[in-house]
């Protein structure tokens, strides 16, 4: 597979040799770092002086790398192009070609990597760990102060006098992104968790830079001063500027990189945005104001969008697959605010299915403006009185049941009916014995078609039901701004929920498109 620069895909091995070719002289090296690409010690970069460490040794023919053998802590595998030590003072790359091969020798993979800053040292690869499998990244990125000046910058501490080095430079972007891809809608829930990954590790690599840098700055300061004879001398002073001079450049060249990455993610979710069917579409783009023309067929919906206020202005859907594979809980108090999420979960899962059926079990009534707006449509049913709830439950389970039971004899359903149900205000008003019923629907309802959503405040109830069900179930804050923490480098973000339009005339406009349907 050929990638350019930006561009990721699944290993299909755990096993690989790194090779790099180009008319200048070259070294190859590899460093193991944690999920935020800060090498996990000194003594996971592996290059001539150094040539093993768990799971990856230089070998006669490249970088020898066995993914199921690195440390457990490693996140990723930076493999390192840099210009021989031996080669001209001012040798640089103009060109080179770096690839990734299986066992057998067979190339898995190859990037093509202009450059045109003087760069000396290019990282070719990222090998990272996403939800348990290995996956590469190609990464182009080039370095015109050398090995020392790349290293430096993942945490690894070079032996020499680097204070009398002048201020690093890091190279502009070797080779420009690639295009940015036609939306595929079979794959749109896939494509949003990639940006989402891509901007996770980008503002990752940002906070793990700042927090490095401030490190060494205590360090280095309190290096200077610790001599109580020399810290008020021109030599402590002097000392004191190169550390807080290495300190800027590290946290400016971070933020240059980050910068870099996000104006990409902003120009693809820029470039898709217009292309959006309506469960994902903006409320305020053509496909929620245009209701007269086609929705457009999804493989999810949009549930809110993340940010990152302290690295910049870069905000980024996040979606769920839908048909939900397993149960959604919407968390927050029976209020305006928690409703107007419910109403907007509701309403693009309608538009993910004409003849979808809208159950909706509101003993509180703080759903009531969706279920009336609604009571026309030929689908679905409303339960608002708890005496209702059993019979309804059993009903449906006895469904699944049938269905699975069906499935079970061989009778195939080409088109499956799609079903959502809603249980608002959990577990208020809702009884003991209506819990074995609603366990049974979040086990085997996602595969008959039936997506749930639980709303409440109070999950114990849901812990009493099935002690799995909280870790086996999808979670959407209703409250404003609540944390987010990636799994890829746990840092946190801040998430808003999707919510209604605020306009009402706009509201009613959608309610009415839906009533009928």
């Amino acid at each position: 597979m050929h990638l350019t620069p930006g561009q990721n895909t699944v290993l299909s091995t755990a096993t690989l040799r790194f090779t790099a070719n180009s008319a200048t002289a070259l070294d190859v090296s590899a460093l193991v770092t944690d999920s935020s690409l800060r090498a996990l010690s000194s003594d996971d970069f592996v290059f001539y002086n150094q040539p093993r460490t768990s799971g990856v040794h230089l070998g006669p023919d490249g970088v020898e790398i066995d993914l199921d053998a690195v440390h457990p802590d490693a996140g990723a595998v930076l493999c390192i192009a840099s210009v021989d030590p031996n080669a001209a003072p001012d040798a640089a790359f103009t060109q080179l070609t770096a690839t990734l091969h299986d066992h057998s020798g067979a190339p898995v993979a190859t990037v093509d990597v202009g450059c045109r800053s003087a760069e000396s040292a290019v990282i070719c690869w990222e090998l990272y760990r996403r939800a348990g499998q290995w996956k590469v990244r190609a990464v182009g990125q080039g370095y015109n102060d050398g090995l020392a000046g790349l290293i430096t910058r993942h945490g690894v501490d070079v032996d020499d006098d680097a204070s009398e080095q002048p201020a690093a430079q890091m190279a502009a972007p070797t080779t420009a992104y690639a295009p940015i891809e036609p939306l595929d809608p079979d794959r749109i829930v896939e494509r949003f968790g990639m940006i989402q990954e891509d901007a996770a590790r980008s503002a990752g690599a940002l906070i793990a830079a700042r927090q490095f840098a401030e490190s060494r700055l205590d360090d280095e300061m309190t290096a200077a001063v610790a001599d109580p004879a020399t810290r008020n001398s021109p030599e402590a002073g002097q000392a004191r500027a190169r550390a807080q001079q290495r300190h800027d450049t590290v946290v400016e060249e971070a933020f240059i990189r980050y910068r870099r990455d996000s104006a990409h993610l902003e120009a693809e979710l820029q470039a898709v945005g217009p292309m959006l069917p309506r469960p994902f579409a903006d409320w305020n783009s053509p496909a929620w104001t245009n209701l007269s023309a086609g929705g457009g067929t999804a493989d999810g919906i949009r549930i809110g969008e993340l940010s990152a206020p302290q690295c910049g202005p870069l905000r980024i859907p996040v979606c769920l697959p839908f048909p939900l594979r397993q149960p959604l809980r919407i968390i927050g108090p029976d209020t305006p605010g928690t409703s107007a999420v419910v109403f907007a979960v509701a309403l693009r899962m309608l538009a993910s299915y004409d003849d979808i059926a809208l159950d909706i079990v509101d003993l509180s009534g703080g759903l009531r403006p969706l279920t009336s707006a609604l009571s026309h449509r030929p689908h679905g049913t409303t339960i608002a009185g708890v005496d209702e709830v059993a019979a309804y439950l059993e009903s449906i389970s006895a469904s699944v049941e049938l269905g699975i039971l069906d499935g079970a004899g061989g009778v195939r359903c080409s088109a499956r009916p799609q079903r959502l149900l809603v249980l608002n205000h959990f577990p208020f008003g809702y009884e003991q014995r209506h819990w074995p019923a609603i366990a049974f629907l979040a086990e085997h309802g996602p595969s008959m078609g039936v997506s749930m959503v639980i709303v409440g405040e109070d999950f114990s109830s849901v812990e009493a039901i099935d002690s799995d069900l909280v870790h086996r179930s999808y979670a959407l804050p209703a409250a404003d701004r609540s944390e987010w923490c990636d799994p890829w480098t746990f840092n946190d973000w801040t998430f808003t929920p999707d919510q209604i339009p605020a306009d009402a005339n706009r509201l009613a406009q959608v309610l009415a498109h839906f009533a009928d349907r």
